[in-house]
């Protein structure tokens, strides 16, 4: 979408926000953007994820991260702005570093990328205050920081960016986006379009497996190619079941499954993740079908998000939630939750069950984040479900 390229089209008064607003200058130029980006874009999502900064005892550990850059990627990671020292290197060279937030977790209010790292830049160079030259204030333990390109103009900083300390306290939500411009699917089917909200599962047990499920109708003759969902914490352990014909549209297991055996898999860090079927799975126009995927967090480690511990169902919520008003339209039949030994709790018919938790939250449950992915058969092709899997005709 077109986006102000200069600080000339804000004003000097603070929106409901709390950010600068528009001039009429911007909407004018900017302000009659075609309805057609609704509904077009150039990339589609493919996989997010949450990459480690820390290993499993605490120990700092940022291998996915330099990984991840050495494929191509850059990471996105949020930390608390501070003061930013020039430092001079021993070759001459002059850098740009931010102070150190100390060893004690800060509010967070900056989005960057991380583009490239150094493991020789000088512990001092992140020291936060100075006498004489001599660094004095607080600074990190070790040497070493991550190359973090700013978005204030490459004016600012060296050719707009700096150096962050590994060992920053402030660093969170170090994440990984990978795109597509590949136009794979012809449909998505989906219900959650506010995302992940909160987390859900089984009461004070977060580890316990929980199944999901998304009943949705075909709109066409179709193959199910694809789906995806959130892992909520890192290794997280998944299974897949597809279920056509359904019989009940409140039971998602009770039409024919797709595969022999549930295709299984494990994603090694929190996020976002497209996963292909093992088999393409044909629907007619008008069929009810289900996508169940079982998710089993290994460890829940001790972590926690803004609503309580994290369970291993990514899913929308309805209502205020820091600042932020969630509005997720959800209906009966439509997303679904199990427990291993349960029976299918429609979430249509949970919203008396709200969470409230020191006046901030009062959410009540959206859709589950599941999602499916097909592309159109040629009218003539018929595809049928057998105890090993899909056969053609």
């Amino acid at each position: 979408m077109p986006y102000p390229e200069s600080y000339q089209y804000f004003g000097t008064e603070i929106d409901s926000f709390g950010t600068p607003a528009l001039k009429d200058a911007y909407t004018a130029l900017y302000g009659n953007v075609s309805e057609a980006f609704h509904f077009t874009a150039p990339y589609r999502l493919v996989e997010s994820n949450y990459l480690p900064t820390r290993d499993s005892f605490g120990n700092l550990n940022g291998n996915a991260i330099k990984q991840a850059l050495l494929e191509g990627s850059c990471i996105v990671v949020a930390y608390a702005s501070n003061q930013y020292n020039t430092y001079t290197l021993p070759d001459g060279e002059q850098i740009v570093a931010q102070a150190y937030n100390g060893p004690n977790r800060v509010a967070v209010n900056h989005e960057v990328q991380i583009i490239g790292w150094n493991d020789t830049i000088p512990k001092e160079s992140f020291c936060t205050s100075w006498t004489n030259g001599e660094p004095t204030g607080n600074m990190p333990s070790n040497d070493g920081g991550w190359l973090i390109r700013n978005n204030w103009g490459n004016h600012w900083g060296m050719d707009g960016c700096f150096y962050l300390s590994y060992e920053d306290s402030s660093i969170s939500e170090t994440c990984q986006f990978i795109a597509s411009a590949d136009p794979s699917y012809d449909h998505l089917y989906q219900y959650d379009g506010t995302g992940w909200n909160t987390t859900v599962g089984i009461r004070d047990k977060p580890t316990a497996p929980v199944s999901m499920a998304n009943v949705f109708t075909a709109t066409g003759q179709q193959s199910i190619q694809a789906v995806s969902f959130y892992t909520t914490m890192p290794d997280a352990q998944y299974s897949i079941q597809v279920y056509t014909g359904l019989q009940k549209s409140d039971v998602p297991d009770s039409g024919v499954p797709a595969f022999f055996k549930e295709q299984k898999g494990w994603e090694p860090y929190a996020g976002y993740h497209t996963i292909a079927l093992q088999q393409p799975v044909s629907i007619q126009s008008g069929e009810p079908f289900s996508i169940v995927v079982k998710l089993e967090n290994p460890t829940s480690n001790g972590l926690t998000d803004s609503n309580g511990p994290i369970y291993p169902i990514a899913c929308e919520g309805n209502g205020p939630c820091n600042g932020i008003f969630s509005d997720a339209a959800i209906a009966p039949g439509q997303s679904f939750l199990r427990g291993s030994n349960g029976t299918w709790l429609d979430l249509a018919d949970f919203q008396e069950s709200t969470y409230v938790s020191s006046g901030i939250h009062n959410l009540t449950l959206g859709n589950v984040c599941l999602k499916a992915f097909t592309t159109d058969e040629p009218l003539g092709s018929v595809t049928y479900a057998t105890g090993n899997g899909l056969d053609k005709l």
